[in-house]
């Protein structure tokens, strides 16, 4: 993981190769602090991978109607970038703690929710054209 870094734009363009590029560790994770829990959490940018399969999901879990917000959506987006303090490379929650989860303060929840949005390019537009499709 890496922090991230300012871009200089007077500096020289550099080209990397596919060697370069399979090698670069860019998967960030950013410190939030939670104002209802008094607590911070650490969230990760998903793998290409992982957003696949959190678009997936919310696929699989919408109820139907055009409008609506799939089942468990802050949830989903939760478990599948926060993680663990200790291992930041293991998440801190599993799909069967969608449950759990949804039990928990919608503030704390949303406002979580939407720092994985913003760090994970997450608008408002791309996560209802994910349920859609």
């Amino acid at each position: 993981m890496r922090e991230k870094k300012e871009v200089n734009e007077t500096e020289e363009k550099v080209f990397f190769d596919r060697k370069q590029i399979l090698k670069i560790e860019d998967i960030e994770i950013v410190e939030h602090y939670v104002e209802q829990w008094k607590s911070h959490v650490l969230i990760k940018v998903m793998t290409s991978k992982e957003r696949q399969k959190f678009q997936a999901q919310i696929r699989s879990k919408k109820s139907g109607a055009e409008d609506t917000v799939p089942e468990n959506l802050m949830e989903t987006l939760i478990v599948m970038s926060v993680v663990d303090p200790d291992n930041r490379t293991a998440p801190m929650f599993t799909m069967p703690d969608i449950a759990l989860l949804s039990e928990k303060n919608s503030q704390a929840l949303a406002s979580i929710f939407a720092k994985s949005a913003e760090v994970n390019g997450l608008t408002t537009g791309a996560i209802d054209k994910a349920a859609k499709n």
